[in-house]
């Protein structure tokens, strides 16, 4: 699990024993999460990832895992454990049963994609010594990736130059809030994502949409956002709707099978199409 694995790494630098005991609450609390990984589901899988997420959200706003300046007990707002990394771990147990985790070459992890592949010699002359082949990394990003090898040679001669090339089948975007800025760098990263591999998908799954913000998909790359949350004009918001759960699951079925979806199921709650 993403957040067990950073509890971890947390902990290891921890050197605070009240914070150290802290952590080891919540990885406590984890374990009903890392069972369900374990699991085949059954019909109330959707209603069981959510109640169980929303007791450990529950758990994890106790005042006292806040950082206090007179005792030096807790963690700053800006540590991982209040970060969004058990979204991850939702994405991961709806993925898991899909076939493409099992193709060879396929990864699924944070990490950079290639993109701007293109032929690019330093010197015209000596095109037929050099590996040619240049392409940029983006930053690391949760995503369903083929690894690929891409091999090459100047007619009339024996050596092969060899590439390893990373593709971005599916790109997840995750955070507590959706904002303009973190919308506008998943546009960004969706049209990177595009031009290296034309069948990429993005999507982005956040808990609540920022005040005001109404992001729309039109002339943007961007598949599809998820709000996990139903939310009210006085900005209050419910737990994570397992409906939503559901919907999310289904789109990224159809879209790893390239399906096009009926624009009339996808109007519902939690989606913006």
């Amino acid at each position: 699990m993403f957040f067990t694995k950073k509890i971890y790494e947390i902990e290891k630098r921890e050197s605070n024993p009240v914070n150290k005991m802290y952590l080891h609450e919540l990885m406590l609390k984890l374990k009903s999460f890392e069972k369900l990984q374990e699991e085949e589901f059954g019909e109330d899988k959707y209603k069981r990832i959510s109640e169980i997420l929303n007791q450990f959200i529950m758990a994890l706003s106790n005042r006292k895992y806040r950082y206090n300046s007179q005792s030096n007990n807790g963690f700053r707002k800006d540590s991982h454990i209040f970060s969004s990394i058990y979204l991850d771990d939702i994405i991961y147990l709806l993925l898991k049963k899909e076939k493409i985790l099992k193709n060879p070459g396929i990864i699924f992890d944070k990490r950079p994609f290639d993109f701007n592949i293109r032929f690019n010699p330093d010197n015209l002359m000596d095109i037929y010594k050099e590996n040619m082949l240049r392409f940029e990394k983006n930053i690391p990003m949760l995503q369903i990736s083929q690894e690929i090898e891409i091999q090459y040679r100047v007619s009339g001669k024996r050596k092969y130059f060899k590439n390893n090339v990373t593709l971005p089948i599916m790109i997840f975007v995750s955070n507590k809030n959706l904002t303009r800025t973190l919308f506008n760098n998943a546009v960004i990263t969706a049209k990177r994502a595009k031009q290296c591999f034309a069948k990429s998908k993005l999507i982005i799954v956040c808990e609540t949409l920022d005040h005001g913000f109404y992001p729309s998909l039109k002339d943007t790359d961007i598949d599809s956002i998820f709000i996990l949350r139903k939310q009210f004009s006085s900005m209050s918001s419910k737990p994570i709707d397992p409906e939503i759960l559901k919907q999310l699951d289904e789109r990224i079925h159809h879209l790893l099978l390239d399906v096009k979806p009926n624009i009339n199921q996808l109007i519902k709650t939690g989606i913006i199409k």
